[in-house]
């Protein structure tokens, strides 16, 4: 009898998670007309956004669309949209989490400008709970600059490394973590790494206690530096109540999918950015 309510208190656990989130296909086409600095594929990445954008809508998810584009889009002076933020991804219903393309065809116009057609076949996920606001981290001791320079660099045996980054991560509730690096349209998986399996003796099946401060950049140090003549960075710490490995490809489109595949109950993301100057 013992283990028969134990399977049936299993299988309502189970049911809940898995009706915390429903998926859906839904079919949508744009075309989107660039400009001549514009490259085809650049064009192409644009008109496949705004039809992910469509998608939502047809999904029934009409709110924090519009925000739901700086996840690919940045502002002319290379740093990320600001409107991406913890808060919108707590309270956003919903995501494209997949996508395949149907048709696409490129033509220009008389003037010479670039137009993109696409049609996608899109799965998107709508969650049916809200968010655990008690689920969160403070995230402290991260400067938003850092210089770049022979005064300020800490490694002066090898400048090339740049300047060593630290911050402090206190969960409020115990969590395993995963933590990414965007810059540019490049994506770096910081935690979990083989340095800190090595030297700080934590992976990703590590369970960070709440209340706890930890400690990252001091051992191992973490490293970065500018791009020219400086580069915006941004942190996406990923703090998800279960277990969950990244195993995919390592790319930005990957790294959404799998954020958005955890149940909005079971995750908390903290974003902080920062810039490295190079002054040399």
């Amino acid at each position: 009898m013992r283990k028969l309510f134990l399977l049936l208190l299993f299988s309502l656990f189970y049911a809940s998670n898995v009706s915390s989130q429903s998926s859906v296909k839904v079919i949508a086409e744009y075309t989107y007309t660039g400009n001549k600095k514009q490259s085809i594929k650049e064009v192409e990445g644009e008109a496949i956004n705004h039809a992910k954008i469509k998608s939502l809508s047809k999904a029934g998810i009409s709110e924090h669309v519009k925000t739901y584009s700086s996840l690919y889009r940045r502002t002319e002076n290379n740093e990320y949209e600001s409107s991406l933020t913890s808060n919108f991804f707590s309270e956003k219903q919903g995501a494209v989490t997949s996508y395949s393309i149907i048709d696409k065809s490129h033509t220009y116009t008389d003037e010479g400008l670039p137009v993109y057609y696409v049609k996608i076949s899109a799965s998107v996920i709508k969650y049916e709970t809200d968010a655990d606001y008690n689920f969160k981290a403070l995230i402290d001791g991260l400067s938003p600059v850092y210089s770049y320079d022979n005064e300020k660099v800490q490694n002066v045996k090898d400048p090339k490394d740049g300047c060593a980054v630290k911050f402090n991560f206190t969960p409020t509730k115990d969590t395993y973590l995963t933590i990414f690096t965007l810059w540019n349209d490049e994506v770096y998986m910081l935690f979990p790494n083989k340095d800190e399996n090595i030297r700080a003796k934590r992976d990703g099946k590590t369970i960070f206690k709440k209340s706890n401060v930890f400690e990252f950049g001091d051992d191992p140090e973490i490293w970065f530096d500018a791009e020219g003549k400086s580069t915006s960075y941004r942190l996406l710490i990923i703090m998800h109540k279960e277990e969950r490995m990244f195993h995919k490809t390592l790319n930005s489109e990957n790294m959404w999918e799998w954020i958005f595949e955890i149940p909005r109950e079971l995750r908390y993301v903290a974003i902080e950015d920062f810039t490295v100057y190079n002054k040399q």
